[in-house]
């Protein structure tokens, strides 16, 4: 007795902790006893024998704005489906009118003897309903509740289990009708649904029976093999949906045929299969390693309905389904058994948000939590695969909220994505990041970090080339670089992110190549740290000094590294005259001017306008080089100027400057062509003044 009161106080404290919005869910819509019911997380309380089903219910689907009952039929006479509005049930939640809810619905007839198995949504409230037993497709208005056409299965078999891919595509899994293993129903068909025609046949073993897409696009095929000879056992396919290629296959043990699958956390699928003395047996798929572990005892080896939420189980547990959470542990009993045919319909709270993308490249971010978070369908468009960066770029299957990933477009568009809204920080990692805000504009200047201070770049977002950003806008993506690990919040932390100090630019350097594309450089009079973020895609225009910075100081003589453009490439400077030097020529550029690259990069320094005081002569750039290089030297006072080449022999090879030359900067070219590989000397002489420097050419 006294263990009993504890079991209760248990199941109490449990009850009274979750709550529909800790579930992620409104209600469970299921069929029991040839009835519609459904259970609401909001009231608690569970809603039975709502309306007749049938005959033989075999799954009930949402589509769209409907909940779609597929009845198969009586050996498949009579069969059809059975559509109610989504809606229905939450007006029924109000008013209690059973009247109402019922005269809400609506009954479609379909082909006869069809033995209707499964449906896919296209164009919004059209459905594309298998019928297994006579390899047809009726097409069905959900609106208006009209069996529109009917057409014939363009793949060999009877359709049965079916899933939407995007808003172009569906999958239908290609069964054996003929009851004898003839090798018909031996694929996954993919149904082009803008003129319901075949897209592509991925074949598998023998009799396919279902197929389902899992979060990170692809999809996951079920064939039981024949009843007869050596192909009698299950296989689980996995396949790329958008090459259509499997990339692999998992041959049951115990010839073990699959009833159904569930996706759980961590790239884990939970099968539930019967063996040849149809015995429940159930196993955990790991996408990842490839491997399928037989689950004999434990929680895995329960009749798990589905995994829904934030991190939910549904289990059937005899006559009442249990919920566990992602321990394991109970925590809520549900006093009715749930079948197959039942979906669990998401919390009412999404919200739709817009996100533009650009012809070409993008850096992109998914502002909500979407009920499907994979990057084809959140993009179905792109024309690339998402790329994300953890220290080194990597591809993305599946996206994440706060996180950024790369994308191109082959056309500007508005991309709208429903789904509900994110709370919390953003996870930082040390060194660069990319990031992206929830579904709020973020002000820079309100970014605060936990901990404090760790925020050392300025924030970069990008439009053919990067930009420092004071507002981190939704669905757009930005690089940030971190000290170390730690969270970023909106607001509201212990020290807030400040925008970069101003500081004194002598120079501005603006590069348009010829595709109109432009970069800004600076160089400055003070020394700072403007570190650029990691190179974009090869083929993205990028214009940056040698040290991954935007700027350097008026000291330095800097190489810039051109990347990603359409030449020539222009450079028109605003500010203090700079050094110019280039492969071909060098120059100094002064306010207004322009120069003009031809090919490669340059390098460039800050010119002194002032009356020198010295002779010098500058190493070479660039060095190593093949087969030219510029060579620069300044003059302090009128006088003759030799400049000439010598090997290490000190034979002179050439002689680039004999002449009287005026006091200023001023470059001379040498060209390597007729030499070997080697170390040479250029020498000077001006006046009193001589000096050698070492040039190395690498052929």
């Amino acid at each position: 007795m006294k263990n009993s009161t504890i079991v209760i106080i248990i199941y109490l404290f449990f009850s009274f902790q979750l709550n529909a919005s800790e579930y992620g869910a409104d209600m469970i819509i299921y069929g029991a006893s040839n009835n519609i019911n459904f259970y609401s997380f909001e009231t608690e309380q569970n809603y039975t024998n709502l309306m007749s089903l049938g005959p033989t219910p075999n799954e009930i689907r949402k589509l769209g704005d409907y909940i779609v009952v597929i009845n198969s039929g009586d050996l498949g006479a009579n069969t059809n489906i059975q559509i109610f509005p989504l809606q229905s049930f939450y007006d029924y939640l109000q008013n209690g009118s059973l009247a109402q809810f019922q005269a809400a619905s609506k009954q479609v007839m379909l082909s006869d003897n069809g033995n209707a198995w499964s449906a896919a949504l296209f164009s919004d409230s059209m459905a594309l309903v298998s019928l297994a037993q006579t390899g047809q497709f009726d097409v069905v208005n959900l609106n208006t509740g009209v069996k529109t056409e009917t057409i014939t299965s363009p793949s060999d078999g009877g359709p049965q289990g079916m899933t939407e891919i995007n808003d172009h595509l569906a999958a239908a899994a290609m069964a054996d009708w003929s009851f004898a293993g003839t090798g018909t129903g031996a694929s996954v068909a993919i149904i082009n649904t803008d003129n319901l025609s075949l897209e592509a046949e991925i074949p598998v073993h023998l009799n396919c029976v279902d197929v389902e897409k899992l979060n990170n696009g692809n999809l996951l095929a079920i064939s039981w093999g024949s009843w007869f000879g050596a192909d009698n056992y299950g296989t689980l396919h996995y396949i790329n949906s958008s090459t259509y290629s499997k990339i692999f296959n998992i041959q049951l043990p115990s010839a073990a045929k699959a009833n159904y699958v569930v996706e759980l956390s961590d790239n884990q699928v939970y099968v539930n299969a019967f063996d040849q003395n149809y015995n429940t047996v159930c196993g955990i798929l790991n996408l990842n390693t490839q491997n399928y572990s037989e689950q004999s005892s434990g929680f895995f080896a329960s009749e798990i309905r589905n995994y829904f939420g934030a991190g939910y189980y549904l289990v059937n547990e005899g006559a009442q389904t249990n919920i566990y959470d992602d321990n394991y542990v109970l925590a809520e009993t549900l006093p009715f058994a749930i079948s197959s045919a039942h979906v669990i319909i998401e919390e009412e709270n999404n919200i739709a948000a817009d996100v533009s993308v650009e012809s070409g490249w993008n850096l992109l971010s998914v502002p909500l939590l979407a009920g499907n978070m994979s990057a084809v369908s959140l993009f179905p468009n792109a024309s690339t695969g998402a790329t994300g960066f953890n220290g080194t770029y990597i591809p993305a299957d599946t996206l994440e909220n706060g996180k950024g990933y790369w994308m191109k477009f082959p056309a500007s568009e508005t991309v709208s994505i429903t789904g509900a809204i994110v709370n919390g920080g953003i996870e930082l990692s040390q060194g660069w990041n990319i990031i992206g805000p929830f579904d709020q504009d973020v002000a820079v200047s309100s970014i605060s970090t936990e901990p404090a201070g760790i925020i050392e770049s300025s924030f970069f977002g990008f439009n053919e080339g990067y930009f420092p950003a004071d507002t981190l806008m939704a669905g757009r993506a930005f690089w940030v670089k971190s000290s170390s690990d730690g969270t970023l919040f909106s607001a509201g932390g212990n020290q807030k992110y400040k925008l970069t100090a101003s500081h004194n630019v002598m120079s501005s350097l603006l590069f348009i190549d010829a595709a109109g594309k432009k970069g800004v450089l600076e160089i400055t009079a003070e020394e700072i740290v403007n570190e650029l973020p990691p190179l974009p895609p090869a083929e993205v225009f990028d214009i940056r000094f040698r040290n991954n910075s935007s700027s350097i100081s008026q000291e330095e003589n800097y190489p810039v590294d051109i990347r990603g453009a359409l030449y020539p490439v222009e450079l028109i400077l605003t500010g203090s005259p700079v050094n110019i030097f280039a492969d071909d020529k060098s120059d100094i550029l002064k306010e207004g001017e322009k120069f003009l690259i031809k090919k490669g990069n340059i390098s460039v320094s800050s010119a002194n306008t002032e009356i020198l005081d010295e002779f010098r002569l500058y190493e070479n750039y660039p060095n190593p080089f093949n087969p030219s290089t510029t060579i620069r030297y300044d003059i302090s006072q009128k006088t003759r100027v030799t400049l000439e080449v010598y090997n290490l022999l000190g034979e002179k090879l050439a002689t680039l400057v004999d002449e009287i030359k005026e006091p200023g900067y001023h470059t001379a070219i040498f060209n390597g062509d007729n030499l070997s590989s080697g170390m040479y000397m250029c020498k000077i002489t001006a006046g009193k003044f001589s000096a050698t420097k070492k040039m190395l050419l690498l052929k």
